[in-house]
């Protein structure tokens, strides 16, 4: 059976996929709305407007902000005004105005247009200060026309629009670039120990004693062919505790555990405890359940700000850095064998609260040896459909009934067939998504080679993830920088 990938013309690239036109005119001004209410926000801007604002009072005027944060920029703190009243009177140093960021832009409007600040009643101007020891007050009665401390509007005006744009750029890649977790967790534990949520030491994997007393079985929020999954609580702590659904699964439940206690990193679920006896697990919870509800999960008004195309690819790639570290694994080459169709495929993996991926049901982890010739066969049944790779379907036809002893065997390969499949539910349909696609389309038609051996490696796939999303970041970048 030929997939129906195969022999796919290359689709055309997207309305706007070239790079002056990545953004259009609705996205681009969310992106720029979105940027200036982060500058609104900003300790910057916050601290420096009232005090711009403020700098222009008169001399004999007290100065009162209600944000001490805002003296940071100005001097001194000096309390109440008065006992009723909650505004806070701020005091300007001349020590501190020589050397602060509004001193230096001040210094250079001097030079432009000659106008120079006082810097309060009872202090040294800051013409006295620089050394112009012939500057002298006089009552602003006497003053004929604007007076020298005031900031001409245009100038005003042009400084904003200056910081505005300065602190915008900053913003950029709070907006466009995806955080990265690490390559090595700091907060992971030794074997054979664990640390979740806010615990701040490493404490032993439970035992089964610890299990029985100290866990309490609350609802159950799953099942499989060999595990049913029960939401419990251990130490106020929402924990998932696993058990095996009948005897004659033994064997895949303790292959399961056995995977679970050799393959700790941060591709896979934390284990906290285990009992044999009992034929129980217990691991870390995740409240967002399966990568399957995805959809439904980004869907809700909360999520919105992350449902991206940026966090949607940052998802497909570690989805890839899962499948790369099993095929590299400690224990040697292995396979996600539970992995029949696209459902399965999702049930396999667990959506954690800061929207990464980890593995989570490792039952059916077959090795792969070429130095011995062992190779996988993933379970005992035909496949069907086009979502497994070629070489596990049946090859001798519908004349020939399927016989398993019959059946050939195959490799890691299989998981890369599958890598665009699982991409493509992971981009979603957002705006942008359609462009990564377009992007990814040779990597993923490598992907579905016929020839397993042709196919690339996970970490070539992740790879040219990565460049991709490079790639398209600093356009992004790029066009909003040229709107501003």
């Amino acid at each position: 059976m030929v997939p129906a990938h195969s022999g796919t013309a290359r689709p055309r690239a997207p309305p706007g996929a070239g790079k002056g036109a990545f953004l259009p005119g609705a996205a681009r001004a969310a992106a720029i709305a979105a940027a200036a209410a982060a500058l609104v926000e900003s300790p910057l801007l916050v601290n420096v407007v009232p005090f711009v604002r403020l700098r222009h009072l008169r001399d004999s005027e007290p100065v009162f902000i209600k944000d001490k944060r805002s003296c940071l920029l100005c001097g001194e703190w000096t309390g109440n005004k008065d006992p009723g009243d909650h505004t806070r009177n701020c005091c300007r140093s001349p020590e501190f105005f020589q050397t602060s960021l509004w001193g230096q832009l001040e210094h250079s409007l001097t030079q432009v247009s000659g106008w120079r600040p006082e810097l309060g009643e009872g202090r040294r101007s800051w013409k006295a200060a620089t050394g112009d020891a012939s500057m002298e007050k006089r009552p602003l009665e006497k003053r004929k026309g604007p007076s020298h401390r005031e900031v001409p509007p245009v100038v005003g005006l042009l400084l904003g629009l200056a910081l505005m744009n300065a602190l915008l750029y900053l913003c950029l890649h709070r907006f466009f670039i995806s955080p990265q977790r690490p390559a090595l967790d700091p907060s992971r534990c030794p074997y054979g120990y664990f640390r979740v949520g806010q615990m701040k030491n490493c404490s032993p994997w439970l035992s089964c004693e610890e299990l029985r007393t100290e866990v309490r079985q609350l609802k159950r929020v799953g099942e499989g062919a060999v595990k049913r999954v029960f939401l419990s609580e251990w130490k106020e702590r929402k924990v998932a505790l696993s058990r095996l659904t009948r005897l004659e699964m033994k064997d895949d439940f303790l292959h399961g555990l056995q995977m679970l206690k050799s393959l700790q990193s941060r591709y896979v679920v934390t284990l906290l405890g285990f009992c044999e006896d009992d034929n129980t697990i217990l691991t870390e919870y995740h409240p967002l359940g399966s990568l399957s509800n995805l959809e439904e999960t980004l869907n809700l008004s909360k999520y919105q700000q992350v449902n991206t195309w940026q966090h949607r690819l940052q998802l497909a790639m570690e989805y890839v850095s899962i499948i790369d570290y099993l095929h590299h694994s400690p224990l040697g080459t292995r396979v996600m064998c539970d992995s029949s169709d696209l459902p399965k495929t999702l049930s396999q993996y667990l959506l954690t609260s800061n929207f990464s991926i980890v593995a989570n049901d490792l039952d059916a982890l077959p090795l792969v040896n070429r130095s011995s010739r062992t190779f996988v066969k993933c379970g005992h049944r035909e496949l069907h459909g086009d979502f497994v790779a070629p070489e596990q379907l049946w090859p001798y036809g519908e004349d020939r009934p399927f016989q398993d002893e019959f059946m050939p065997s195959y490799d890691e390969k299989i998981d890369i067939w599958k890598i665009p499949d699982v991409s493509s539910f992971l981009l979603g349909h957002v705006e942008g998504s359609d462009m990564v696609r377009f992007h990814l389309f040779d990597i993923h038609k490598a992907c579905k080679n016929q020839i397993p051996e042709e196919r690339p490696t996970a970490r070539e796939v992740l790879d040219t993830y990565q460049k991709v999303l490079n790639s398209l970041r600093d356009t992004v970048m790029s066009q909003t920088r040229e709107m501003l």
